[in-house]
């Protein structure tokens, strides 16, 4: 199996929880997927140590943008996600198609790697809106397939109010749905009740999530509830909510996450997240405080500070981490830092960021400098040409991973063809894609085409029709 049709095949698995109806989106599921799990093994490596930081770090940078979504901005909106467009409850590769910038709405798509098929037929209402999924995948290396079939309806002001899904593995679809999503709106259209029926802990049983969602006086949303019903036999068996402060702007300045598994009253878990922002609307500072246990001690402290310009351009990125104390809890000593400058031409736009990170081992040995440099180059339009990566493992002087990205641009202004080359001490990866259009603009073929110099290569290709 490539390593495309791995990922092809993942989408149509995982497309339960992207939609909010999998076991990461269940209000009887623990939080871990949104920090990182704490490592017993007190004699983990470096290398396990800063990869889990990074994660860490990546994960918490979610408020880090210029422009601010109230709907959108929840620091644990992906544990309770909403879906309320048929295109998210349906997430595929035909979705590839928008992110190449096409506007027309794909009706059929057909992805083919290494003997591995990809099939999506899609129907809508005479309003635009996404009816049925249909996509069956079939991998020609294991030799097993994937059916799914999700059917979307709509109110009569086009909003989401139904979602059924059928899977088959090797096998048609269930005449009965796998999972049934129901939604109700307020008279602002913000989303004020949902119920997910649905097997979240896979005994054969369906059970059920119950969700609320409460918006205060400026129709700010400010507190979500989730009562989670095992086999749906009218008992509450856990409960989790999230507490979103916002300040006179509006703009989300603290949100807590709390967990009580058993529905005792009695908190298990809390995580939470506090931010600050300047008069332009600027992130100045952000704070994670992961209580995983529940007892009023800190398993995970990190912070964000930011930096800007007299342009109001990012410019300092500070960040630290502590969560290798005693007993695995922060103990106020930081143990994961780096510092990410960025710099910009006369346009705004960034040309050079590097990154000196610093990781602290709990041994008396402190962990050695790395550093990671990005080189951005534009062309007369300000459209993105070149962007470089360079790693540098142990901040000597010596690159130890790099990757080299170069997109060249058509007569309609679109991308038709991008270069991907990523090199360590050992190998040179290509892959190059190339891309088509119709007279629209939307995008009709993509070609990838990968390959090494040991001479193994895969290749795919994806073509797309509209309505």
């Amino acid at each position: 199996m490539t390593r495309t049709s791995r990922n092809v095949t993942a989408g149509l698995i995982v497309t339960l929880s992207l939609a909010g109806l999998g076991p990461t989106a269940s209000a009887d599921q623990t939080a871990s997927s949104t920090v990182i799990p704490l490592n017993q093994d007190v004699a983990r490596t470096r290398g396990q140590r800063l990869h889990e930081a990074k994660a860490r770090r990546d994960q918490s940078q979610i408020w880090a943008r210029r422009a601010l979504d109230q709907t959108q901005s929840k620091v644990y909106y992906d544990l309770a996600s909403t879906p309320q467009t048929c295109f998210e409850s349906a997430f595929s590769m035909a979705d590839r198609a928008r992110d190449w910038g096409s506007t027309g709405l794909v009706t059929n798509m057909r992805y083919e790697s290494g003997g591995s098929v990809d099939l999506v037929v899609r129907e809508y209402d005479r309003n635009g809106n996404l009816i049925l999924h249909h996509e069956t995948y079939h991998d020609g290396f294991a030799g097993y397939s994937v059916e799914q079939i999700v059917e979307c309806a709509y109110d009569t002001d086009n909003r989401l109010i139904l979602t059924t899904y059928r899977v088959g593995l090797s096998a048609p679809p269930p005449s009965e749905p796998d999972a049934v999503y129901r939604i109700t709106y307020n008279a602002r259209s913000q989303p004020i009740a949902d119920v997910r029926d649905y097997d979240y802990d896979y005994d054969g049983i369906k059970d059920r999530v119950t969700g609320r969602y409460i918006y205060d006086d400026d129709h700010r949303l400010v507190r979500e509830e989730f009562e989670s019903d095992n086999a749906a036999n009218g008992t509450v068996d856990a409960i989790s909510r999230i507490l979103i402060t916002n300040d006179s702007r509006g703009r989300p300045v603290r949100e807590v996450f709390e967990k009580d598994y058993n529905a005792d009253g009695v908190v298990d878990t809390r995580f939470a997240h506090d931010a600050e922002w300047d008069l332009w609307d600027n992130l100045l500072f952000q704070s994670d405080f992961d209580d995983i246990n529940g007892d009023g001690i800190a398993d995970l402290w990190n912070r964000f500070v930011y930096t800007y310009d007299g342009q109001k351009h990012l410019e300092l990125e500070e960040y630290d981490l502590d969560f290798w104390g005693p007993r695995y809890t922060a103990d106020g000593v930081i143990d994961y830092n780096v510092v990410t400058r960025h710099e910009y031409d006369q346009r705004g736009q960034r040309i050079h960021s590097v990154a000196d990170v610093v990781v602290y081992d709990p041994a008396p040995d402190e962990a050695p400098n790395s550093r990671d440099e990005n080189f951005y180059e534009y062309d007369d339009r300000g459209r993105l040409t070149r962007s470089v990566y360079r790693s540098d493992a142990e901040a000597d002087g010596n690159v130890d991973w790099s990757n080299t990205t170069t997109n060249t641009y058509g007569l309609n202004g679109r991308i038709v063809e991008i270069v991907d080359e990523s090199q360590d001490a050992f190998r040179l990866n290509t892959k190059r894609t190339t891309a088509s259009y119709d007279l629209r603009g939307n995008l009709v073929t993509l070609s990838d085409v990968e390959f090494d110099n040991d001479g193994n290569s895969q290749s795919s290709t994806t073509t797309f029709q509209y309505r």
